[in-house]
């Protein structure tokens, strides 16, 4: 007979006995291969079986951690104001592990914590550091307002909220034909208190419309002060000239005492006729007392006058009439130049008298 027994360690032995056939043998001996080939059979199914629950399990985690970082990111975008966050799964072993950095001021004010989340479902927070540039949140709702375009905004509630009402009335008034010179004074003045009351307030459009009306005010200032100066100017000078010619003419029939050749001609050489005309063609406003119009009825009244005065006939017919019966040659000559010197100032204050 043929017959078996497991050992201690899990195999299979065969007891002969001698008076056992052939056939008994080979039953016994495909009955052993039957028996190894379960075996074999049944460890192969539990590793393969094994294999699949690992990845089965292995997928269920993966799920798991992905939905887990989505809640996490939620939460935190919700709570975090400003802030930047990174999630990332981390694997450790048999076990996995969602990262959350933030970078950021938060939205409470409390120092940046960094999550770490298990797939057991516990979070531990440990100190983050942040090498990110912080972002600064404004202190009021007014860093992105508009620049000069439209009116004022009702919606701005700030500190500033007079000073920048008051201000746009004037920019309003800047804007319109009949401003003043008080209007973009009050603007500028209403601008620097928005700037003190409300640093973070954007004023640089507004402040760059008032520049461009206060360059326009200097300007037109300006104009105004060179067409004033001009005129002054001007003026000045027309008076010095018609003082100048009372020193040379008369409306009666006067001739001041030693005023006559050399001293007539450089009193009359100081009035520049040239010059005078020049000028004067600039003058088309001219009233009837104004000085132009003044000088201009001395030179139209000058040979009349010199007739009336007998300029010639006293300062020139005289002194040569006179140079005749001067036996001192050198007083002879002076007294002709003295003629002389008359003749050329009448000519030039009337180049037509012959």
């Amino acid at each position: 007979m043929l017959s078996y027994e497991v050992s201690r360690h899990g195999e299979l032995c065969f007891i002969t006995d001698k008076n056992c056939c052939i056939s008994d043998f080979i039953a016994g001996e495909m009955e052993f291969i039957i028996y190894q080939t379960r075996k074999k059979i049944e460890k192969t199914l539990y590793r393969f079986t094994g294999k699949i629950l690992k990845v089965f399990n292995h997928t269920l985690n993966v799920i798991y951690m992905k939905k887990l970082a989505i809640v996490a990111f939620f939460l935190l975008s919700a709570s975090y104001g400003y802030s930047q966050i990174n999630v990332r799964v981390r694997s450790t072993g048999n076990t996995k592990e969602v990262d959350v950095k933030t970078s950021g001021k938060p939205a409470s004010g409390k120092e940046k914590e960094t999550g770490s989340t298990s797939s057991s479902g516990e979070t531990k927070s440990s100190p983050a550091t942040n090498t990110d540039k912080p972002v600064v949140k404004p202190t009021s709702d007014t860093a992105a307002k508009p620049a000069a375009s439209g009116s004022f905004d009702e919606s701005y509630k700030g500190p500033a909220k007079v000073q920048l009402k008051a201000f746009w009335r004037s920019l309003e008034k800047l804007r319109s034909a009949s401003s003043t010179p008080s209007d973009l004074n009050n603007a500028e003045r209403m601008l620097k208190q928005v700037k003190e009351n409300d640093p973070s307030y954007d004023v640089s459009a507004l402040e760059k419309e008032v520049a461009g009306y206060r360059d326009n005010a200097n300007k037109e200032s300006k104009a105004k002060s060179d067409a004033a100066a001009k005129a002054n100017d001007e003026k000045n000078y027309f008076k010095d000239v018609w003082a100048k010619m009372i020193n040379v003419y008369s409306t009666a029939s006067d001739i001041q005492p030693g005023v006559y050749g050399e001293t007539y001609l450089n009193r009359v050489k100081e009035i520049n006729l040239a010059e005078y005309m020049e000028r004067r063609k600039t003058v088309t406003d001219a009233g009837p007392n104004s000085y132009p119009t003044l000088i201009d009825n001395m030179l139209a009244d000058y040979d009349s006058y010199v007739k009336r005065a007998d300029r010639l006939k006293w300062n020139v017919t005289e002194v040569m009439t006179k140079s005749r019966n001067e036996s001192n040659p050198q007083s002879k000559t002076a007294m002709l130049k003295q003629a002389k010197y008359e003749c050329e100032a009448v000519l030039i204050m009337s180049p037509g008298n012959t």
